[in-house]
């Protein structure tokens, strides 16, 4: 069970108390449940790999072929993203070099279990509306790492909020056990109980 890559960083409460009643299930199964410390060296989420992610949309965003009128583009969106522009070269390509070692420190990670359990998000979802640019400012993305290190993840709902808005439990294996976590997956929903299991017929 992991609750944040990097020193310093965590989860909302209620998503921690989410997480930690999901594990609850597989320990209750006979799951052998270790918690993961913080296992990167450095935060290269915010100094490595979110600049060079972004410097790489915003070159997406300003390809004809991609992005014909950036001037219809959502505004906030656009905003966001192009701040990057001011990423010296230098910064950009320190950004690009410590890709290798932040994926190296994840498989590393990964490879010492079966699965890793994890909120998908260290806050709790935002309006639908919302394009959750201010609430990412927040804890820590739970995704970002697995997404970086191209290793396989799944996110199932574990869970709510006191005003109900719904929380993810990431699963996540080492590199080609795509198998491994939609098994896992596929347990925990069959498992995890109705105060974990969406309504959809509830719904509008």
């Amino acid at each position: 069970v992991n609750f944040g890559p990097v020193e310093g960083k965590t989860a909302d409460p209620e998503i921690v108390a989410a997480i930690r009643r999901a594990v609850a299930v597989f320990e209750a199964a006979g799951a052998q449940v270790e918690t993961v410390e913080p296992y990167l060296s450095r935060d290269y989420l915010s100094t490595g790999f979110i600049p060079f992610f972004t410097a790489h949309l915003w070159a997406q965003m300003n390809d004809k072929n991609i992005v014909d009128d950036l001037g219809r583009a959502d505004q906030e969106m656009v905003a966001g993203v192009s701040s990057i522009a001011s990423l010296s070269s230098l910064e950009l390509i320190q950004a690009y070099d410590s890709i290798g070692p932040f994926v190296q420190e994840t498989v590393n990670m990964l490879g010492r279990y079966d699965a890793v359990l994890s909120p998908t998000s260290g806050i709790l979802a935002g309006p639908a509306e919302s394009r959750m640019m201010t609430e990412f400012a927040g804890p820590a993305n739970f995704t970002s790492a697995f997404n970086g290190a191209g290793t396989p993840a799944a996110s199932i709902n574990c869970g709510f909020s006191k005003d109900g808005r719904p929380i993810g439990l990431q699963i996540a294996a080492d590199r080609r056990q795509d198998l491994t976590v939609l098994q896992v997956a596929a347990w925990y929903e069959t498992h995890r109980g109705p105060e974990a299991t969406p309504q959809w017929n509830s719904l509008d």
